[in-house]
């Protein structure tokens, strides 16, 4: 019996180093303390963040820059008010568009150091049903603070595409205090440590912690169904109650499948908030945005290939900008894999016949127009999004359906796994990818 009980154990222990990521510590990490405030009244976002910032760059730093995504003329734009600390000399923003903020050190930080930096900013939000801003009491608020810069032989800045996610981030933990009106519902990325009124208002704590962003949404009379599956909390928030329990299900099956087939779902909590969205779905770690007016067939799939990214991005991080397939394409695999996996071959052939359709309408395009089709274009490379979707999303999945085929599922299944295990919290380039599977 004895025996039994030890081999038991190391069966346990040899199936949980095998399926999950290498360890990451989490005390060289970046830092984000955030307090927010919404006004609806006035259609802004107020913040003040400290960024305790360590440098894992392997060289010394004199100076530590940010994305301002929030400068761009999609949207409404962020006002820097202050930057400061000890370490602070001076600040300016720069960048074509005014989307780089700059910070000058007064003393130069060494290899494995830390800083703080403190900024406060005013974010004004505009009416569109895009990342950022408000439509109808619906309040999207992503990618509206500033973030550092992701550093690859110096710090790359970001520049806004009008197709694609370009996003370049590093793992990063996040305490983040939220004040909004209480008529309002919000969905966010994260854990809830604490909630309390004060006021007329609503006081939310959120920790999140090893995460490459941090998205919210906020919306007016809003509901919230919850679930969970494995440890995990699941979370639903919409505007319309029978949306919400349906986008749950979804959300709590894709979980279930996903955290069996690949690894562990790598957050304690996971949120979908149906609002109003123009572009069908958009993926943050553990939060995604599902565009209000999908149903049934549709709804799934968004879902589903949503809930994918927050292993192919959120876990394993890629650089979509310059090799957007990577992510796509693995969450587009992850869609069928679902449907097989779920005993739904037939939905399965006809997610992948719709992408074959896809792609073999655009390569006749491309024939006429004299476009090359080439899976390694950055966002700034593709001519339109019709191309991008094409090659980021059909190309590359059909092809990781190949080797899937080839393969098999339990040969992919152990290569994807030691994938995650190997570069889990970390940045995987196309190289990396080709060292498990068989890429053309």
């Amino acid at each position: 019996m004895r025996k039994l009980i030890i081999l038991s154990i190391l069966t346990t222990l040899f199936l949980f180093i095998a399926c999950n990521p290498q360890g990451i510590k989490e005390n060289r990490l970046n830092a984000y303390d955030m307090e927010l405030k919404l006004d609806p009244a006035f259609s802004t976002l107020s913040g003040r963040q400290t960024v305790t910032y360590y440098n894992n760059t392997g060289m010394t730093l004199e100076n530590i820059k940010f994305n301002l995504y929030m400068n761009n003329e999609k949207f409404g734009g962020i006002k820097i008010l202050n930057v400061y600390g000890a370490n602070v000399e001076r600040s300016e923003i720069t960048g074509e568009g005014k989307n780089i903020l700059d910070v000058r050190l007064i003393k130069p930080l060494g290899k494995n150091k830390r800083t703080a930096i403190s900024i406060d900013y005013i974010v004004t939000l505009t009416e569109n049903k895009l990342r950022t801003g408000y439509y109808d009491g619906r309040y999207n608020l992503a990618n509206f603070f500033p973030i550092v810069c992701f550093y690859s032989d110096g710090f790359i800045e970001g520049v806004y595409y009008p197709w694609g996610d370009p996003f370049v981030n590093e793992a990063a933990n996040f305490n983040v205090k939220i004040t909004l009106p209480s008529e309002y519902e919000l969905a966010h990325a994260g854990q809830l440590k604490n909630k309390r009124a004060a006021d007329k208002n609503i006081v939310y704590t959120i920790e999140h912690r090893k995460a490459r962003d941090f998205a919210l949404c906020a919306i007016l009379d809003g509901k919230t169904v919850k679930s969970s599956v494995g440890g995990t909390e699941v979370i639903s928030v919409a505007k319309n109650p029978t949306q919400a329990e349906a986008a749950l299900n979804i959300a709590v099956s894709a979980i279930k499948t996903f955290s069996e087939y690949f690894t562990p779902y790598p957050y304690r909590t996971f949120t979908v908030v149906c609002t109003a969205y123009s572009a069908a779905g958009m993926e943050y770690p553990g939060l995604i945005f599902i565009d209000e007016r999908l149903k049934d067939r549709d709804l799934e799939a968004v879902i589903i290939h949503e809930t994918a990214h927050q292993w192919w991005y959120g876990l394993v991080g890629s650089d979509s900008v310059n090799h957007a397939w990577m992510d796509e394409g693995l969450a587009e695999l992850s869609v069928m894999l679902y449907y097989i996996l779920n005993d739904r071959r037939s939905d399965a052939d006809r997610y992948r016949f719709y992408a074959e359709a896809g792609l073999n309408s655009f390569k006749e395009l491309s024939g006429y127009l004299n476009i090359s089709i080439d899976m390694n274009k950055s966002l700034a490379e593709f001519s339109s999004e019709y191309e991008y979707i094409a090659v980021a999303y059909h190309m590359a999945f059909l092809m990781f359906a190949e080797i899937y085929d080839e393969m098999g599922g339990k040969a992919f299944q152990r290569a994807i796994r030691g994938y995650i295990r190997r570069y889990g919290y970390r940045m995987a380039t196309p190289d990396d990818l080709k060292r498990v599977l068989p890429l053309q």
